[in-house]
């Protein structure tokens, strides 16, 4: 089972980080929309939600291989 959510957390980080900013802001009630929101111009909005989701996905593929890690270490 811990194994399925690592593969979980990883998948996850993934579409984070593949999907396109614009697809995710429509999603995004949290940060990255109002990372977006405090910027005067839209594009600076748009490059610092990206980066706020390249953050977030970058944790949550760390999470998935170190789960993943630990559980063929461990297990």
């Amino acid at each position: 089972m811990n194994l399925i959510v690592a593969i979980g957390f990883l998948v996850g980080g993934l579409v984070v980080i593949f999907m396109p900013t614009k697809t995710l802001l429509r999603n995004d009630y949290g940060a990255g929309k109002l990372l977006f929101k405090l910027e005067k111009n839209e594009d600076d909005g748009v490059i610092y939600a990206r980066r706020f989701y390249n953050k977030l996905g970058g944790a949550l593929v760390f999470v998935g291989v170190f789960g993943i890690f630990l559980r063929l270490l461990v297990g």
